[in-house]
């Protein structure tokens, strides 16, 4: 799933010259291709398994930590089969990319078969872990195992289609997170999460369009099917939304967090401070690979730290 992960290099030749000049890569093992197919950098989406026992306030209690631990172990997994899948899939598509071509699928380094049977025992790892957590936790696993392989090998192709369900595979993340420990999300929590998404799917679906070296013909193909100023319509969007939902889910009386006045209202300022960075580093172009612009960007860091910090005071003020 997220088949969008980051990419492998920086050539910047064009998609019809790629496949054709000689690079020079660097060498690169089995074992090496195994890992950089599994993708651990995007291992931290997962983190979004920790967020509503966060925001419910229970992350310290007995039992809960280990508990997501290894729903997040589980979901690592999980996402992880889906790239030795989508990668296995796409093999022919990604020998034309500029970058993707350095895949070590498409570069030759790990064979297609084993990419799927690796893809098959992490899905088999993941689920068995999840399983581990609970039925309910298990159902969503299966939820996302579904997910990623009709994404894979057919809903990708879909236009608004395939944003809404790689937006979902957030959502997924989180509701396993709570499952895992009894939290149930509420329905603000997950406007915030799915629309939060929203955003950063479609600011790279916005990145990749306006890419001025990548060819959607040869590369993704829904990118042609989308009009112009349909995704940049589409992040804008669900950027108001997301803002929208968190400042009611902050300030309405009842709604939102049990946490006392006036925290919750404080920390409307650093989330929406947050969100403005990112949009202007969408529109900037940035948003291709989004692991890297929350990875780099001191401001967007900043942001989310000061935000978790009065969270963390509103918690445990009262």
């Amino acid at each position: 799933m997220d088949s969008s992960a980051s990419t492998d290099a920086t050539d910047r030749t064009t998609p019809d010259t790629a496949a054709h000049e000689p690079v020079t890569v660097p060498s690169m093992g089995l074992a090496a291709g195994l890992v950089r197919t599994a993708r651990p950098r995007q291992w931290a989406k997962n983190v979004l398994i920790f967020a509503a026992p966060f925001a419910a306030g229970i992350i310290t209690h007995e039992n809960v930590w280990w508990r997501l631990l290894v729903t997040f172990l589980a979901f690592c997994a999980l996402s992880s089969g889906g790239y030795f899948f989508n990668d296995a899939l796409d093999v022919e598509r990604d020998r034309v990319h500029p970058r993707k071509r350095f895949r070590p699928i498409a570069h030759g380094v790990v064979p297609v078969q084993l990419a799927y049977i690796t893809g098959t025992l992490l899905f088999v790892v993941g689920f068995g872990l999840s399983a581990w957590m609970g039925s309910e936790v298990a159902l969503v696993a299966l939820a996302y195992v579904a997910l990623t392989v009709s994404y894979s090998l057919w809903l990708k192709h879909e236009p608004v289609v395939e944003m809404v369900l790689l937006a979902l595979a957030f959502v997924l993340r989180a509701a396993a997170g709570g499952e895992a420990v009894g939290v149930t999300l509420s329905p603000w929590f997950t406007v915030v999460v799915s629309f939060g998404a929203l955003l950063v799917v479609a600011g790279k679906r916005y990145a990749e369009q306006t890419a001025l070296d990548v060819s959607s013909t040869h590369t993704r193909k829904v990118l042609a099917r989308y009009p112009d100023g349909f995704l940049r319509f589409t992040w804008a969007m669900a950027a108001t939304i997301t803002v929208t939902g968190y400042c009611l889910w902050a300030l309405l009386p009842g709604k939102g967090p049990h946490i006392p006045a006036p925290w919750p209202a404080i920390s409307v300022v650093p989330f929406v401070v947050g969100i403005l960075r990112y949009a202007m580093l969408l529109e900037s172009g940035a948003g291709e690979a989004p692991e890297d612009v929350f990875l780099r960007d001191r401001i967007l860091q900043l942001a989310g730290a000061i935000w978790v910090v009065i969270y963390v005071i509103g918690l445990y003020a009262g």
